[in-house]
């Protein structure tokens, strides 16, 4: 055996007792309160973070302690029943940003409606203002204003 295959080989058999250890209520690195949790399990292990990551085993067996715990909880049965709860709630989620999305569209096309009004009146003021404007002097004014919005640009 290679020593990257017997490292490997020691570390899960860290991360594994490091589990049991916690869920025995005798952690030898962790004091105070815990969670158990794959952080909690690898600096029980003494390994640094991301090390469970390696071992699927492992993190699987904790993540499936931490949803049967959640599960007892909460008072369900299993995982299946703590899985239909978590879809009931992410589906009235669901439905509320769908409602709220739909509020923002209605209040865009509001003000998309409002902007063009005012745009319309805008080009009503400016058209009444250069038809008072006499005929010969209109082709200068027309001059300084798109000299003035190049310069705005």
């Amino acid at each position: 055996m290679t020593s990257k295959s017997q490292k490997k080989k020691a570390t899960n058999s860290a991360l594994w007792s490091a589990f049991e250890r916690l869920k025995n209520g005798n952690p030898n690195i962790i004091s105070g309160k815990y969670k158990i949790n794959p952080t909690s399990v690898q600096k029980e292990a003494d390994r640094p973070y991301g090390t469970i990551a390696y071992h699927p085993d492992v993190e699987k067996a904790v993540k499936d302690y931490m949803q049967k715990k959640k599960a007892k909880e909460i008072g369900v049965a299993n995982n299946e029943e703590l899985l239909i709860q978590k879809i009931a709630s992410l589906k009235i989620k669901l439905k509320q940003e769908k409602r709220k999305c739909k509020e923002y569209r209605i209040e865009r096309n509001k003000q998309k409606t409002a902007l063009k009004r005012e745009q319309e009146t805008s080009l009503d003021i400016f058209s009444s203002l250069v038809e008072l404007i006499p005929n010969e002097q209109r082709k200068n004014v027309v001059k300084i204003i798109s000299g003035n919005q190049r310069n705005i640009k």
